[in-house]
């Protein structure tokens, strides 16, 4: 059942190399399992602010209880140019490899700029999730992974130069939701799957809306 859900809503770029947002109920997921049990990322490590938020929320959450990762292997999605002004209002939310020639852009396809009370202020886009990487040289992107409607993604980082960790969940319904982790591999376009085995109860839009909006907005000289 935990497999399902993952297919259900992990879609990857090769079935589709546009920038119009694709149709998630006609995508679809072809795995080839590769080996097995990849290391489970430390999630209390990397995702801390992210964690504790989940254990306030539920207190049964554990980072131990995350599940060995299921490899899937897919194509890369083609480059697309980006214009850089498109960039400038998520400045300060990219994340930048060790010599800051790749931004990992966990924002501008996923949040919109509006004004509230006066002041600027990010709300999620939706209905669906894309995390992509731009090569700040040539403001070239590549989208990695898309997510449906019921997934999103809470957080991302840089795990080393050639992998990227992402944390998010599976809305369940009712409150519930399903942490899930990814690790995607630059080198080979594999990316592992670690899935929680339960839903726990959590406000993930509450998350989501706090770590967008208390960030200072600044444009970065990278950008």
């Amino acid at each position: 059942m935990k497999l399902f859900f993952l297919a259900a809503f992990i879609v990857f770029l090769s079935a589709c190399n546009q920038q119009s947002k694709p149709d998630s109920e006609n995508d679809s997921l072809a795995t080839e399992t590769l080996y097995e049990e990849p290391l489970v990322p430390d999630f209390n490590n990397h995702f801390r602010e992210l964690a504790k938020f989940l254990e306030r929320e539920d207190s049964s959450f554990s980072m131990e209880k995350f599940q060995s990762g299921q490899v899937v292997s897919k194509d890369t999605s083609a480059m697309l140019p980006m214009d850089r002004n498109t960039l400038l209002p998520f400045a300060s939310f990219l994340k930048y490899n060790t010599d800051s020639s790749i931004a990992l852009d966990l924002v501008s396809y996923n949040l919109m700029e509006t004004t509230k009370n006066g002041r600027r202020h990010f709300d999620f886009a939706g209905p669906d999730t894309e995390i992509g990487l731009v090569d700040m040289k040539s403001m070239k992107r590549k989208r990695i992974l898309f997510l449906g409607s019921a997934g999103i993604i809470l957080d991302g980082k840089w795990e080393n130069d050639q992998t990227i960790l992402l944390a998010g969940a599976e809305d369940a319904g009712n409150g519930q939701i399903r942490p899930i982790m990814w690790r995607y591999h630059l080198d080979t376009y594999e990316v592992e799957v670690f899935s929680y085995p339960r839903t726990i109860k959590a406000r993930a839009g509450m998350f989501y809306e706090n770590k967008y909006n208390k960030v200072p907005v600044k444009t970065s000289p990278a950008v």
